[in-house]
């Protein structure tokens, strides 16, 4: 498909926390002037990936894909989305975490806060070990709901405080 497009002139975004076949990697730089990537990067911290995100690249994968594109002159930028309140978001985590990305070459990223739906709180109850998830949860207990368009149930944020802390 990328052979497709890119032979049309036409260009392609796409966001990934997976790991980027090194052909498709190499596919992607021949072509740099028609790709935007976003690699999404939640944490450094090996274990606290596995548990987040079971089937995604590892943190050092993500860098070193970030590092290639990058070096190759594609637009790349990171995505830090969710940031999970009190484990992902300490201010000298997020700091080696963007020192990081710097590193190899990132000069834009976005960020999020993890919101609760429904879904996402039951798959957290069912594979986030009890010791890491009773204070993400407790982080929630002051937050605000909220009705997302289209969605059947409310979402829980953070107390918009709490979010402005951790954007700060």
């Amino acid at each position: 498909v990328l052979e497709f497009l890119f032979s049309e002139g036409i260009g392609v975004a796409f966001l990934t926390k997976g790991e980027i076949p090194d052909e498709t990697l190499e596919l992607l730089i021949d072509h740099a002037d028609l790709v935007q990537a976003q690699v999404g990067l939640i944490t450094l911290d090996e274990e606290l990936s596995r548990v987040f995100e079971p089937h995604a690249a590892s943190p050092r994968t993500r860098l070193w894909q970030l590092h290639s594109l990058i070096a190759g002159g594609v637009a790349a930028a990171a995505r830090l989305d969710p940031i999970l309140p009190t484990l992902t978001d300490d201010p000298e985590a997020l700091e080696r975490q963007f020192a990081a990305l710097a590193q190899v070459g990132v000069k834009r990223a976005a960020a999020g806060v993890l919101f609760l739906r429904p879904g996402i709180l039951y798959w957290l109850t069912r594979r986030v070990p009890r010791g890491m998830l009773a204070p993400l949860l407790n982080a929630y207990r002051n937050g605000e709901e909220a009705v997302m368009r289209g969605a059947e149930y409310p979402i829980q944020n953070l107390s918009l405080e709490r979010r402005r802390e951790i954007f700060a």
